[in-house]
């Protein structure tokens, strides 16, 4: 069998060099989360929604995420809480 640079089997540490130690060593365990930690979720949209999204947010020079969420924020201050139709 092939060690591809990782020592052979039963030499646990054999193969790696001090920059890959020190990498593993310092490695991040991920963005800690907070309060306002943003959510990703999924939503249905038709395709002529998703190209008006996306024209929009051409002429500002902006993600589609980041146009959703300035097209959605406006529309959630307006509209008062529990108060929508379903």
């Amino acid at each position: 069998m092939r060690s591809h640079g990782r020592g052979t089997e039963g030499e646990e540490g054999q193969g790696e060099t001090p920059a890959m130690k020190q990498a593993s060593e310092k490695r991040d365990r991920g963005r800690l989360l907070t309060g306002n930690a943003r959510k990703r979720f999924s939503i249905c949209l038709d395709t002529e929604m998703i190209k008006a999204i996306d024209v929009w947010a051409r002429a500002r020079e902006i993600e589609r995420s980041s146009a959703i969420r300035r097209l959605v924020e406006p529309g959630l201050k307006a509209a008062p809480a529990g108060k929508g139709k379903r």
